[in-house]
Formats: C-alpha cells, structure tokens, sequence
C-alpha cells in the first residue's frame, strides 16, 4: 500500500507527500507481523513497541517505517531530523523506498539542509533498483538542469588498495574454506585494479604489520578495502578478529591477543584514505569453546562508521554466519559474483549480496551493512 507522490506534485503545489510504507513479509517474524496489524488498526502505539527491536536491530524494513512514522507523527512526535536519520540507516542498506523518500527530503529540504545534488543521488541509487518515481524525478530535475553534475567516469584514477586475510588454521575449530574465500577475492579484485596484499593463516603479530603497512602507505584521498575471513568474536560490544595461535583463557585474553576491528577501521580513517571499506566474514560460531562466556556475546556487534566508511557483516548483529559446504562461504561466493558487476555502486551490490546469500541458506543468514559513505564507489569501475 505505497501512494507517493512525485517530484512535480510537490514541487507545484507544496503539498506533503503521501510516503509509502513497506509490508513485512511472514518471514521477519511474529513481532514484525504484529506490528503491521497494529499499524493497519491504527494503533500506532503497539506499532512502534513491535518494530523498535527490529529497528535498532538493524532491520532496513523497520528502520524504514520508523522514519515514515517520525515524518507522519504517528504515534510518537513529528520529527523530520529523526526521520532523516532512520531513512538514512534504511537506504545505506539498499532499501529503495527509504531511498526514494530520502530524494524527497532533500529536495524539499526537510528535516535536512537542501541539497539537490544529494537528492540525486539517492533517487539514483533507488532508480537503479527499478524504482519508477525516482526515475521520474531524476528525469524531471534533469531537463531543469538541477542537482545534476556533468557524468563522469566514478572514481577515476582513485589509487585503490585492499588487504585481504584469510585464516583457517585454528587449533580450536578450524575451517574449511576461509583461505579459499580470501584467495579467490584477492584475485577478483587485483583484476578489478586494486592493489592488494593477501596473507593466509596470520599471527597476530602479521595482522598488525600488515594494517600499519595498508594504511601508513595509503595515499590521501585514496580507497581502501579490508577483507577477513576466519574467526571474529565479540566481547562487550567490541569485535575481534582471531589470529592464528592465540591461546584465550578469559575475555580478558581476547581483548589483547586478538586484532580489534575498531582498530582497522581507526587506521583507514586517520590515514586519508577517502573510502573505507571493511568486509568482515566472521561471525561463526564461538571459536573459544564453552570454559567461560562472561562478556561474550554471540556473532559481531554494530560497529560506528566514520565518514566514508562502509561495514558489511556476513550476517546480521548478534548471529552467526555459515563457513559453507563448497569451496567458498555463502557470502564470498555471492561477493564474487556481485562485485565484479562494472557500474554497480557497491551499497546496490551488496543489497544483491544479501538477497543471494539469504537464498543460499533458505532465510537463516541475512548480511548486514551499514555505511556513512557521502557518494558512490564502483569496485568494478
């Protein structure tokens, strides 16, 4: 039930936008459901006490219908900023109509500073999904010659680098295909023209050598892109990455005998790199056996991006991710198959990423991203 308005209507007569609203299907679950019957009765109040887990969860769906209730005041005081913020988390995860809606609040300049550049851009990345009313207003602002920049060939002459690791060989529940998953990704991108460092099976003190040399070398304004595959566990809220070797007896242990992902993406970030991106296959099961599990939390955490940062996770917050039966993890082999695609921005493939990996596993593993990235990045230019 999706009644929006487009470009023309809004910018002729003024009026408000009727945003639409997505339905969740039976397989986001009872409380989802709920929360739709809710919203139908009007009862927006029971709505918002359904969908606020979700959201916060980083369900795109829920993150999406927090916004069009904070735009609309349904239940909860109008709020427009707010709104902006929820579309946004929405549409960093590929979700066209928070997309779609975020166009429209930057044209009109509401709850945000008007920008018809950024509205372009999302209508754009919603148009690319086959959304019709974005394509409408893209083309509407077009023949205006507004919001629209001269097209140019993305990232162009952009020095790009990626470190990609891939560990296996855990004496505590090794796997099977991580070496794999690396390997064939390092492959992928140096013939997409990445300049790429791959290490297999590394020691913590090969981990930290290698981010110092990743980011210490990196070029201002530059793209930078981390993969690794293995273990990843999270200990009260923070994710590590398991080297090969590390003995852990408490959490303690953890915290200073594995690599903190916070600590790769705080490198990318005070190096200049421009775009960050971290690609994080790992979160399977506790690698650390069932001794102890005081501060330890199952799959990752939700990490915060920095600008021009982009986190996919193998799987959502909180869960595990499958190692796979085949040469490669469900979500490498839907990584490359999708990232080579040329002109695809990469928030758009990863979308594509998450439908194939949740067919892969029949809906037990969804990936997760999330992003502060201001323009688009080809991997495949």
């Amino acid at each position: 039930m999706q009644t929006r308005l487009g470009l023309m209507l809004f910018l002729m007569c003024g009026v408000l936008v009727s945003l639409g609203w997505t339905a969740f299907s039976a397989e986001k679950g009872n409380a989802a459901q709920r929360g739709l019957d809710a919203y139908r009765r009007q009862d927006y109040a029971s709505a918002l006490k359904e969908w606020r887990p979700l959201a916060q969860q980083g369900d795109a769906d829920a993150q999406y219908n927090f916004g069009v209730m904070y735009e609309r005041g349904e239940g909860i005081a109008k709020d427009e900023a707010e709104a902006v913020r929820w579309y946004t988390q929405a549409a960093a995860q590929g979700n066209a109509d928070a997309q779609y809606n975020l166009g429209i609040m930057y044209s009109q300049g509401r709850g945000v500073a008007k920008d018809e550049a950024e509205a372009v851009r999302w209508y754009r990345k919603a148009a690319a999904q086959g959304d019709a009313g974005a394509q409408k207003n893209l083309d509407l602002l077009a023949a205006q010659g507004r919001g629209i920049s001269p097209v140019s060939t993305p990232n162009q002459g952009q020095h790009r680098r990626a470190l990609v690791i891939g560990n296996a060989a855990y004496p505590t529940k090794p796997l099977t295909n991580t070496v794999n998953d690396a390997s064939d990704l390092a492959t992928l991108l140096r013939r997409l023209g990445f300049d790429v460092t791959l290490h297999r099976d590394a020691d913590k003190p090969t981990m930290e050598q290698a981010i110092d040399l990743f980011t210490q070398e990196a070029p201002r304004g530059s793209a930078g892109l981390f993969f690794f595959a293995g273990h990843g566990v999270q200990i009260d809220g923070v994710n590590y990455l398991v080297p090969i070797g590390a003995q852990f007896s408490t959490a303690s242990d953890v915290k200073y005998r594995a690599v903190a992902a916070d600590w790769v993406l705080a490198r990318m970030d005070e190096s200049g790199m421009e775009v960050k991106l971290l690609l994080l296959d790992a979160c399977r099961d506790n690698p650390l056996g069932r001794s102890w599990t005081r501060g330890l939390s199952q799959g990752l955490a939700v990490m915060e991006t920095p600008k021009g940062a982009l986190i996919a996770y193998a799987t959502s917050p909180g869960k595990t991710a499958s190692d796979g039966t085949g040469r490669n993890s469900p979500f490498t082999v839907q990584l490359l198959r999708e990232l080579g695609v040329p002109g695809r921005d990469i928030e758009v493939a990863l979308k594509v990423v998450r439908a194939g990996v949740q067919q892969i596993t029949h809906g037990q593993q969804t990936p997760w991203v999330a992003s502060s990235m201001t323009g688009d990045f080809y991997v495949a230019r």
